[in-house]
C-alpha cells in the first residue's frame, strides 16, 4: 500500500511535470500513460544491446594476454 501511495503523491507529480520520461519497456509506459503523463513525453528505450556486436568467431588473444585472460572463463554484466 505504501507504494502506491508514495507512486500515486509524490512520483505523479514529478512525472507530470517532466518534459520528458525515459522508461525501459512499453509495459512502463503503460503505467505512465495511465498515471497521467502524455504519451507524447514519454520515450522507450529498451534495456537492450546488439549482441552480434559483442561475437567473434574466435578469441582475441592479444586482449586475453593484456588482460591476464588466458585459459579464464570470463563473466560479463552491465546494469544498476
Amino acid at each position: 500500500i505504501w507504494g502506491k501511495l508514495l507512486e500515486y503523491f509524490f512520483e505523479r507529480k514529478s512525472l507530470l511535470q517532466a518534459d520528458l520520461v525515459a522508461c525501459v519497456s512499453p509495459l512502463v509506459a503503460d503505467q505512465l500513460k495511465k498515471m497521467g503523463v502524455p504519451e507524447s513525453r514519454i520515450v522507450v528505450s529498451p534495456m537492450a544491446v546488439d549482441a552480434s556486436l559483442f561475437q567473434s568467431d574466435r578469441p582475441d588473444v592479444s586482449v586475453q594476454e593484456k588482460f591476464g585472460l588466458r585459459n579464464r572463463t570470463v563473466i560479463g554484466w552491465t546494469g544498476s
